[in-house]
């Protein structure tokens, strides 16, 4: 018989954490994506001018790239605003754990992104009796959170609209998502569920709204 095991739920106050270093990866990839399309952009424009009748799909190619490099920097710059203010709110928000032990265990680990060996080191402890206050570290953290209404929504939605040109994609959605809930986007095919969930990871620009 096969032996089937749970799946063990991550818990609110991980999640929360667990953003500041999502948001950190997030504007990593950014840059080095901007790089690389202004590369190309360097690449792409000395053969323009040389060319005193250019083909149609170079002009095409470098008006996508610098759109899309135009993009690429919105997204960014709202990235490190979302990740300034989030690491600012948490640090804010682990102040008020009562022990300083645990708040220390918890800025280290989510905020400055010591391993767990790193923090044995520093506060004297085994690895063994870390990771057990880790898990105690984030109980006493969640118990702020809960005082601080930040287990209501980790994502919120607000008339949120997109359109390509002319084409109106997404019309004015709302949605929220709170700490630790699951949620199954359905729809048939084409009906633009893959736009929404770019549009969530800021991968496409919204026309308005806000998330």
């Amino acid at each position: 018989m096969e032996e089937k095991h749970a799946e063990k739920k991550e818990s609110p106050a991980k999640t929360y954490l667990n953003r500041i270093r999502l948001y950190d990866a997030r504007i990593e990839s950014g840059l080095q994506e901007l790089s690389d399309l202004e590369e190309m952009v360097t690449r792409i424009t000395p053969v323009l001018k040389q060319d005193v009748v250019s083909s149609s799909s170079n002009q095409d190619k470098l008006g996508d790239t610098v759109a899309k490099i135009a993009d690429l920097r919105v997204k960014i710059n709202r990235d490190v605003d979302a990740f300034v203010d989030l690491k600012q709110e948490a640090l804010a928000k682990l102040a008020k754990v009562e022990k300083p032990e645990y708040y220390r265990l918890l800025r280290w680990r989510y905020v400055n992104y010591y391993t767990f060996e790193r923090i044995a080191t520093e506060m004297n402890y085994s690895y063994r009796n870390i990771t057990k206050m880790h898990g105690r570290a984030l109980q006493a953290f969640e118990k702020v959170m809960e005082k601080e209404g930040v287990m209501e929504n980790i994502l919120e939605v607000k008339g949120l609209k997109k359109q390509f040109g002319k084409h109106k994609v997404i019309r004015g959605v709302d949605f929220n998502l709170k700490f630790g809930e699951k949620v199954v986007i359905l729809g048939p095919s084409g009906s633009e569920k893959s736009t929404f969930l770019r549009l969530l990871n800021w991968i496409e620009i919204p026309t308005s709204g806000e998330i």
